[in-house]
Formats: C-alpha cells, structure tokens, sequence
C-alpha cells in the first residue's frame, strides 16, 4: 500500500497519453474546491477510492477548474513520489 503527496499528482485528459515511466490512474473529477493560488480536486478512481489532487491556479480561472467536475481524467506521478506505508501493527493478544 502507498500513498502520493497531492501536490506530485498531475491530471490531464482521460485520453492523453501519459508522460513514459510515470505511475497512471483514471477517475471522474467528483469535487472541484478553488482556493485562489491552488485548485484542490477530489477524483473518484475507477478503481474505487478517491484521491485528492493540489494544482496551481496559473493559467485558469474559478469557473475553469469548477467546469471540470463531472469530467473524466488522468492522474499522472512520478514513481519516486509513491511513499510506501508500513502495515498496521498487530496487537498483541492478552492471553487470559
């Protein structure tokens, strides 16, 4: 299990080819918050949970970015930025 800092997420059209060597998702943009220099969206990965994206506001507007909710996309990373999570440990039985 692994998780990704939302800020090393990218999201791009769901028919782009997505950059050689990069780690792929697809999803549907389910919540679209704009916070004036970053957008935060909340995508629905077509395998089941969800994952929240950060982008910066360089070049879109609000309307934009809410435009997006409902749409279809590709979340692209870089390999190096899956963070490995250890596994819960098991407690221990108090044997009684």
């Amino acid at each position: 299990m692994f998780t990704v800092r939302p800020e090393k997420i990218h999201l791009i059209d769901a028919a782009a080819e997505a950059p050689a060597g990069h780690c792929r998702a697809t999803g549907t943009v389910r919540d679209v918050a704009y916070a004036g220099p970053v957008t935060r969206l909340t995508v629905r990965l077509d395998a089941g949970p969800e994952l929240v994206v950060l982008q910066q506001n360089l070049a879109s507007t609000s309307a934009e970015v809410a435009a997006l909710t409902g749409n279809r996309v590709q979340l692209t990373w870089r390999p190096e930025h899956n963070f490995r999570l250890s596994p819960a440990p098991v407690p221990a039985s108090s044997g009684g």
